[in-house]
Parts: C-alpha cells; structure tokens; sequence
C-alpha cells in the first residue's frame, strides 16, 4: 500500500512538472522571437538586411524578406528588390 501511494505521489508531481514545462513553452512572448527583414535607407540608395527583433521601432521603410510582388520588368520578385531598383520618376532600373 505505502509502494503504490508512493508511486502515485511521483506521478503527481510529473503531472504538476509537465504541467509547468508546457505553460512555460506556451506563454513565452512572442515580441521575442526574431524577424528578418530589409530597411531602406531614407535616400533610397541601401538596403540593410536585418534579423532581429527591432522591425517596429525602426523609422525607415521595412519589408519582409519572404514578401513576395510582381514586377513588369522582371516578374515575381521579391518586394524589397522593386523598392531598391525602380525609382520614383518610373525608371526600370537595371542590374
């Protein structure tokens, strides 16, 4: 008798453990968890790849590494490559 409430005072407790461990995976927040992206700079002439977690706070124009637009030019390419290769006045640009 005293084995078997033994056993089941260790079950409890890797009941409560497990309990903890999954509450702590799951709450974590998720402002901590990295971002890639790119910045252009305020003259339009550098693109600056970041991966961190400063997007929001950043002043200049961002985009996401992943994101994805069409260009006449060139097709599906990746939006980051429009900004920093077309201008303003409607020029293709050229690489």
């Amino acid at each position: 008798m005293i084995l078997m409430t033994k056993n089941i005072f260790h079950l409890q407790q890797f009941r409560v453990l497990l309990l903890v461990l999954l509450c702590a995976l799951f709450t974590l927040p998720l402002s901590a968890w990295k971002d890639a992206f790119v910045v252009q700079s305020r003259d339009r002439t550098t693109l600056t790849f970041y991966y961190d977690d400063t997007r929001a706070s950043r002043d200049e124009e961002t985009c996401g590494i992943n994101e994805k637009e069409v260009l006449p030019w060139f097709g599906e390419a990746p939006k980051w490559l429009g900004k920093h290769f077309s201008s303003e006045k409607g020029d293709k640009g050229g690489v």
